[in-house]
């Protein structure tokens, strides 16, 4: 676990000076979600996605029911970002994952340590950048907990910078997916702590 002063953790979440983070079960995701994904997806960004609900401007997803998401809400409730987490022993019976499943066979962990995180979405405001570190933060740790030490994740290249601070590390080739664009997998291990410490990186 990581030490922070000014946050008080729970199995729930945890507050912090302007915001909070928490898990929700993917049978209670709200539309603010859908919403938020919606604008950042398919409004911005222009991606096709096939199960988007241009009527009501939502965006979900078979496997969103599946899943558990890391959900940052500011104190007036307004959603800040939000992170999907699927178990891989899921994902490969949902046909959005399929780029996933194909890439474990390249990994000698057990399917049960493996996690795919997808969905993730931030709204445009300062404290929608800040959240990102903290639901960050708060994935890492609940990850942990449950044994899902080996993650993936599909990204845009314009985002790996990112993820590679974290510790995360390219394992393919970009490729061109149909709906999302220019993609890169990338994976973290998360009991490589002499990497992540070698690198400082914020998950710690």
């Amino acid at each position: 676990m990581y030490d922070n002063d000014k946050r008080c953790e729970s199995r729930e979440g945890f507050a912090l000076n302007r915001f909070s983070v928490s898990v929700i079960n993917g049978l209670s995701l709200p539309d603010s979600v859908g919403k938020l994904r919606y604008e950042q997806y398919v409004q911005e960004q222009g991606k096709k996605y096939p199960t988007a609900d241009h009527d009501n401007q939502l965006l979900f997803d078979e496997a969103d029911a599946q899943s558990v998401h890391i959900v940052a809400f500011s104190e007036d409730g307004n959603l800040l970002s939000a992170l999907r987490l699927t178990p891989v022993a899921i994902a490969n019976n949902i046909d959005y994952f399929s780029a996933f499943v194909s890439q474990k066979a390249s990994c000698d962990k057990s399917e049960d340590s493996i996690v795919i995180l997808s969905r993730l979405v931030r709204c445009s405001s300062m404290d929608g950048a800040k959240s990102i570190q903290h639901i960050f933060r708060f994935c890492f740790d609940y990850c942990v907990k449950r044994e899902w030490t080996y993650g993936l994740i599909h990204t845009s290249p314009k985002l790996r910078s990112l993820f590679i601070r974290y510790g995360w590390r390219q394992i393919a080739e970009e490729y061109h997916d149909q709906y999302a664009g220019p993609q890169v997998l990338l994976y973290l291990d998360a009991l490589d702590k002499e990497h992540l410490r070698q690198i400082r990186s914020p998950y710690l």
